[in-house]
């Protein structure tokens, strides 16, 4: 509008200044505007009242005055807009003088009609005026017919600007069960036109109606937002237990006016997160603390909803004088949905406290996934008692020791204190004449131990003989003095047990026969030596192969306890497979054992056997006769047979002589 004004400016002011193209009376339409030239507007259909501006210019060299301007509607078509006054007339006049040079803004007040469509319309502007500067009595007229065009704009429409879950006057996301909310809408007015009266239907999605079936929520806006102005609307709903997590999509419907009064109707569709929303609680098992000593007090921290918990903190603070919280702050960072998380709390029991239940306050301070601070408080109790707790562990590098041998091992002394403890002297001794350290510190002293530090004493322990099949006793004895200045004294039993001196071997054993032929049994024969300190348990010998090896009854023999240098024989078999091949195979013999700790060994050896083909004698063949085989075993008898009856026949023979 500016550039085409200037424009026009130039024009006039060229054409008044040249003799040869200026004329006496020239007038000459600038522009047509809605609204004023200062502050254009936007026509639609339906607007009453409405101000038309048509910028008129005289580009001539003589003042003109009674200047009026008319619109009527082109050969053959209607206008889109009418007067206001319901005259029928569309006409503006500028009483006053234009002198050459200058431009007169004519108004129009109309009405446009709500039954045309938005476009640019075509009409003619007729103008008529005067001569200003004549002496004469009839002032000259002049008059210009041009053609004007009428843009009719679409109806203006409401921005959604963002929408948000609004929990009890805070906004922030929702989940499943969170129950009440508001989904609130932000919303922005046309650039170019205010608004009033804005009335809003929400459609919810299914995953969101109410449990009556009822579906639609209303708002209203009853004030005046500026051209450009933010408003919200409000829309209360439930959301259940049951919603689904994720994107849910609503429908609106807009009614309101623009500044004309004209009532514009607007749909439009958007979405909502339903993202989950954050339950941090805190909770704790049944504890019993010590009075006159520090402990932990072990708390749990859990989200139980369905959004991430941000930046949580805890600050833990103590219902009582007596109770001293050593560490009031904790960071936990980010908890996720179904995440736990165990905080150790220390705090020290006052020598004083008597015995009794007590508490301290947990204020939990976290951010929801809209950066939204939140602070939750829970009371925790526990049990003040006399009972001792130990505040440090002793424990060994191994749990068994070998009898009748030295055994190296180290002694670990471990402060579970929540705090530095401060002159520690730490002492080694064994229980009893089986078990003694004959290598190693067995003292020392160390001028603090921090938390969960661990003291390192490696040493070298004998077993007696005597000492198998037992549990040994090594005796730690700690002292030391706590955050507060009490000493304490701590006895620990390092219970180790002790390996019997059990040595298993084999003796003389043998496979007869060592050549064999198929389908034929093989035994196993030998002896079970002890030759260690201590009794082998549940002895037992048994013989295991590969093909062609076959299983007997025999195969296992149960030979019981095996005292120190005994010797216990065994027998076992196994038979050879019929379909075995001629060859060189392997078969082991186990001994299997126990301590008196139940752990079971075994002592194994290998022995070899060979399969060949069996022995066979045949007799002369007859031609047309099979081939008889005589068996050696049958000759035998036929050949003791006939030596019996010899003999009989020579003894009948003597007696007849000598009688």
């Amino acid at each position: 509008m500016r550039q085409k004004t200037l424009l026009v400016i130039v024009s006039v002011l060229a054409a008044a200044l040249n003799p040869f193209v200026a004329q006496a009376l020239a007038v000459q339409v600038v522009d047509v505007v809605w609204g004023s030239p200062e502050n254009p507007e936007r026509a639609i259909p339906g607007d009453e009242n409405i101000q038309l501006s048509m910028v008129i210019a005289n580009v001539g060299n003589k003042p003109v005055c009674t200047l009026e301007a008319v619109i009527i509607p082109k050969y053959g078509s209607d206008l889109p807009i009418e007067s206001w006054d319901g005259s029928g007339t569309l006409n503006a006049f500028h009483t006053g003088q234009l002198q050459p040079g200058t431009m007169a803004t004519l108004v129009f007040h109309v009405n446009v009609a709500s039954g045309y469509q938005p476009g640019t319309y075509e009409a003619d502007a007729k103008i008529t005026y005067r001569e200003c500067s004549s002496t004469s009595d009839l002032l000259p007229r002049g008059q210009l017919t041009t053609t004007i065009s009428l843009r009719i704009f679409q109806p203006p429409a409401l921005r959604l600007v963002r929408s948000a879950w609004i929990v009890d006057g805070v906004e922030r996301p929702v989940g499943p069960g969170t129950g009440l909310a508001v989904l609130r809408l932000f919303l922005e007015a046309p650039s170019k036109t205010s608004v009033r009266s804005v009335e809003a239907q929400l459609t919810l999605p299914s995953s969101l109606a109410h449990p009556s079936g009822e579906n639609r929520l209303s708002d209203t806006y009853l004030d005046t937002v500026p051209a450009g102005g933010f408003f919200t609307l409000d829309f209360p709903l439930v959301i259940p237990s049951d919603v689904r997590l994720g994107t849910h999509e609503f429908e609106l419907e807009l009614r309101f006016k623009n500044k004309y009064g004209t009532t514009v109707t607007q749909e439009m569709s958007f979405t909502a997160e339903v993202t989950g929303r954050e339950e941090v609680e805190v909770s704790a098992r049944p504890q019993n603390l010590r009075r006159g000593a520090g402990a932990d007090l072990s708390l749990t921290v859990e989200n139980t909803g369905t959004a991430p918990a941000h930046n949580v903190e805890m600050e833990v603070r103590s219902d009582s004088p007596k109770i001293q919280v050593l560490l009031t702050k904790t960071t936990l960072g980010v908890i996720n949905p179904g995440q736990e998380l165990e905080v150790k709390v220390p705090l020290y029991v006052d020598r004083t406290a008597e015995a009794g239940i007590y508490s301290v306050t947990s204020l939990l301070n976290y951010q929801d996934g809209l950066g939204n601070r939140w602070s939750k408080s829970f009371k925790t109790s526990f049990t003040v008692s006399e009972e001792f707790r130990a505040g440090v562990k002793v424990s060994a590098s191994q749990a068994f020791v070998q009898a009748a041998a030295t055994t190296p091992l180290t002694i670990n002394v471990t402060n579970t204190n929540p705090f530095t403890i401060t002159e520690v002297k730490i002492t080694l001794s064994s229980s009893g004449s089986f078990l003694t350290i004959v290598e190693g510190a067995t003292t020392a002293s160390l001028s603090r131990m921090l938390s969960n530090a661990v003291h390192s004493m490696p040493v070298k322990v004998l077993a007696t003989p005597q000492a198998g099949d037992s549990i040994g006793i090594l005796r730690a004895q700690v002292e030391y003095k706590d955050e507060a200045g009490e000493r304490w004294v701590e006895s620990v039993d390092i219970p180790l047990a002790v390996r019997a001196d059990i040595e298993i071997r084999f003796k003389g054993v043998q496979l007869s026969p060592l050549k064999v032929s198929p389908g034929e049994t093989v035994d196993v024969a030998g002896d079970i030596v002890n030759e260690g300190a201590n009794v082998a348990r549940a002895v037992s010998a048994e013989v295991v192969g590969e093909p062609p090896f076959e299983a007997m009854g025999e195969s296992r023999a149960f030979v019981g306890a095996v005292n120190p240098s005994q010797v216990s024989a065994f027998t076992l078999n196994f038979r050879v497979g019929e379909n075995a091949r001629p060859g060189r195979y392997q078969v082991t013999v186990k001994a299997v054992y126990k301590n008196g700790f139940g752990e079971t060994f075994i002592k194994e050896t290998t022995l070899n056997y060979e399969v060949v083909v069996a022995d066979t004698r045949t007799t002369p063949q007859t031609q047309g006769q099979a081939p008889v085989v005589v068996n050696q075993s049958f000759i035998m008898v036929a050949v003791a047979v006939f030596a019996v009856i010899a003999s009989a026949y020579l003894m009948v023979r003597r007696r007849r002589r000598a009688g």
